[in-house]
């Protein structure tokens, strides 16, 4: 929000976060992560006794029960340490406490904090465990800390008044099992190619598309200026579709099929009746009057050699068994929409 207010982010990166905020959501719901908890506690146990001269006789006080506490707080214990467990609550028979820990309420962990040699915090919390603030109210506050959850369970402060690790330190970033991860990565696939069609929907939108619109053409009259090759692929299409199609040029393609043919250069006038009209000779300055002549009689003119010119578009035509499609591209990029007009050719091909 600060960025989008500075200016500093536009639709584009807006939009990218916005799909990396909700694939981090679907990850933390869809999928349950294990971590590499032997891995995460012994890092823990080898730097605590680096940081605080061995462990033998030190005291550690472990914020959380869960899992994740109850190993560091064993492993801990097994190395020497005297460590106490913060509980949120106690059940009689239901409460894991590991064996030798002392136990204190969660409530009272900042006092429990003064005296202590280190403090672990691995919870799932939402909320900091243990914050700057916190630590200036403690008299003998401790060293070295070491926070174990993700996201952390510490105020990244702390670690300007005491020596503070966490998972990323450790280097034990050993979190997810090959499956769990390859779950994860599907999920950022997937906000990754629904970020990619925004993109898509976004570029056609800064231009505009062109309608798709199927006439009837039988018995119409089209003329079409210009006889080479262009013009005889279009004149082609238009017979298929039923056009009556005069062409005007001094010359035609050796392979046009029987068309009306006025053997002459164009001349102002020559769209009279037409309901279409095709500018497809090589010289640019004839097609751009043949385009304004269409344009002044509000006729759809079609200009081979400028796109910017056209009021109506060819397509590839693709035709099935009463089916009928066209694909039309942008005209960046011939190949990609032949190959798509194919592969529609294909689909109409096949029987249903």
């Amino acid at each position: 929000d600060e960025a989008q207010e500075a200016k500093a982010a536009d639709g584009v990166l807006s939009a990218l976060f916005r799909h990396a905020v909700t694939a981090g959501k679907r990850a933390k719901t869809q999928v349950t992560l294990t971590r590499d908890g032997a891995n995460l506690g012994t890092q823990c146990r080898d730097v605590l006794a680096r940081e605080i001269n061995g462990l033998a006789g030190r005291r550690i006080l472990v914020i959380g029960n869960g899992q994740m506490g109850r190993l560091a707080a064993e492993t801990l214990r097994a190395a020497g340490a005297q460590v106490t467990v913060t509980l949120r609550s106690y059940h009689h028979g239901q409460t894991i406490v590991p064996a030798g820990c002392a136990t204190v309420p969660y409530e009272s962990r900042i006092a429990a904090l003064s005296g202590m040699d280190a403090v672990l915090s691995a919870t799932t919390s939402p909320h900091y465990t243990l914050t700057a603030a916190d630590l200036h109210t403690v008299p003998n506050p401790p060293k070295v800390a070491v926070d174990l959850a993700v996201p952390r369970d510490m105020e990244p402060a702390c670690g300007e008044l005491l020596t503070y690790y966490d998972t990323d330190a450790l280097g034990a970033a050993g979190v997810g099992s090959a499956e769990e991860l390859s779950e994860i990565h599907a999920i950022v696939d997937e906000e990754l190619s629904r970020f990619d069609q925004w993109q898509r929907r976004s570029r056609m939108g800064e231009s505009r598309l062109r309608f798709p619109i199927f006439l009837d053409l039988s018995g119409r009259n089209v003329v079409l200026v210009g006889g080479g090759k262009v013009a005889l692929r279009r004149v082609r299409t238009l017979q298929q579709c039923g056009a009556d199609v005069v062409v005007i040029a001094p010359t035609l393609h050796p392979d046009m099929p029987p068309v009306t043919h006025i053997s002459r250069p164009y001349h102002p006038g020559d769209l009279e009746g037409a309901t279409l009209a095709v500018a497809a000779t090589d010289c640019r300055e004839t097609n751009g009057q043949v385009a304004q002549e269409a344009k002044d009689r509000g006729i759809p003119i079609s200009v081979a050699d400028d796109p910017t010119a056209c009021t109506f578009f060819f397509p590839a035509l693709c035709v099935g068994e009463g089916l009928v499609a066209g694909v039309v591209g942008d005209g960046t990029d011939h190949a990609k929409t032949a190959r798509c007009a194919r592969q529609i050719r294909e689909l109409l091909e096949d029987p249903i």
